[in-house]
């Protein structure tokens, strides 16, 4: 199989990614797509579909569209600390930080918008970031196995929550703007029933 492999330097740590790129052949559309791996795996997750996607002809697919065939230019880094990419000398390096990495390397190859796909929790999160921080060059996401961060939104908490126990869709309930029932738990029946009136 085909794939080159480089070492690059961002933020002060060398950073690992295998691209899979063909020429492009007359009749073929080529889409950037950037694949990240989650805690505990590897870029040699997608060792077996990186090939599939960059010359699907090959394999016998066709991805296509408009009267083009897709091909994809898909690269995949290692995260920081994983693979062959050097672990952050400082401590705490966050998803966010870890997605503004992953820009700017997408920058450097020279695409100025691309699709992302994050697996399991660590994946999903530094690919949800990477799509709020740069929303202009993502042109859609994709997550296997996304992390919902309750702590971050507490009213989509309450919903999720309330849903499960109202055994309701999450999107049709309608729950106060003012939380502080919840503060108390001897208002948390005048709160339940507030709900959806």
């Amino acid at each position: 199989m085909y794939f080159q492999t480089y070492l690059t330097e961002f933020e002060g740590i060398d950073l690992h990614f295998l691209r899979h790129d063909f020429p492009l052949k007359k009749g073929q559309q080529k889409i950037p797509i950037l694949l990240i791996h989650g805690f505990g795996s590897s870029f040699w997750d997608f060792y077996k579909i990186s090939p599939i996607l960059s010359n699907p002809t090959r394999f016998g697919y066709d991805f296509g569209g408009n009267g083009k065939q897709i091909v994809f230019d898909v690269i995949v880094p290692s995260l920081p600390g994983f693979g062959f990419s050097e672990a952050p000398i400082k401590p705490g390096l966050s998803s966010i930080q870890s997605a503004r990495i992953f820009g700017k390397l997408m920058e450097r190859i020279g695409h100025e918008k691309y699709f992302v796909h994050g697996s399991n929790v660590l994946g999903s999160q530094i690919a949800s970031n990477l799509a709020l921080i740069r929303p202009k060059n993502v042109r859609g996401i994709h997550l296997a196995n996304p992390f919902f961060d309750f702590e971050a939104n507490f009213v989509a908490k309450i919903k999720w929550f309330i849903s499960k126990i109202l055994k309701q869709e999450f999107n049709d309930l309608k729950i106060p703007q003012n939380m502080d029932s919840f503060e108390r738990p001897d208002t948390y029946g005048s709160f339940f029933q507030t709900i959806n009136n």
